[in-house]
């Protein structure tokens, strides 16, 4: 039997209801997914079949597939009751290499903050390090909070897979956490992560990390 987790990592369907039609988004709205296609025609399928998490911020949609992130700002057509998106209203964040970990709105700013960890080949091996985007869902604007090479003192780690990441924010320290499961090649053992990054005078910076091995007494 799986986990809820491991049910939640199964990629699936969208069904979108349009008045009193139900069914699945290519069906009842065509023009998103077309729009989608059009960006990137090879994730044909994963549009269609292989949809791992569906998010909406307002008027704006998230659709995460096991090689990309697409946040669309959806539009409607009052008289004929289409619901639909464009190109030019389309963002695509690439999950090569990476692992999505989670969004983070800020409904008063109307942005939301989407994160992702890559796993980059640097000369002194494979490390994992956050990239944090930051969406305004007003202008449609679109750019980087965090996307930086840290030091491999401070960050490195062999890892091959990562199980299950989350991001959450701290209002109080003005702190992203990122928090993971992990396994390398050279222990199939579990470990977890955590990465803190803080808005300091208006550059985010990590300020700790730290991975540690659970020990279960057997």
């Amino acid at each position: 039997m799986k986990t809820i987790y491991q049910r939640q990592q199964n990629p699936g369907r969208l069904w979108i209801r349009t008045g009193v039609e139900l069914g699945p988004y290519q069906d009842t709205s065509p023009n998103i997914i077309n729009a989608l296609v059009s960006i990137s025609p090879s994730t044909s399928s994963e549009l269609l079949t292989g949809i791992k998490q569906f998010e909406m911020f307002f008027d704006t949609s998230m659709i995460v597939t096991p090689n990309w992130i697409f946040l669309s700002k959806i539009k409607t057509n009052y008289e004929t009751g289409e619901v639909y998106t464009t190109v030019d209203d389309t963002h695509q964040i690439s999950l090569s290499s990476s692992y999505y970990v989670g969004s983070w709105i800020f409904a008063e700013d109307k942005t939301v903050t989407i994160a992702k960890l890559l796993s980059c080949a640097q000369d002194f091996g494979t490390q994992i390090r956050p990239i944090l985007y930051s969406l305004n869902l007003e202008s449609g604007d679109m750019t980087y909070l965090y996307n930086e090479i840290t030091d491999a003192s401070q960050y490195y780690y062999n890892f091959i897979s990562i199980d299950s990441a989350t991001l959450t924010f701290d209002s109080n320290k003005n702190v992203y956490n990122v928090s993971f499961t992990a396994s390398t090649s050279y222990n199939s053992g579990m470990y977890i992560g955590s990465i803190n990054i803080k808005n300091l005078n208006n550059i985010y910076t990590i300020i700790s990390s730290k991975v540690i091995e659970p020990i279960f007494d057997t």
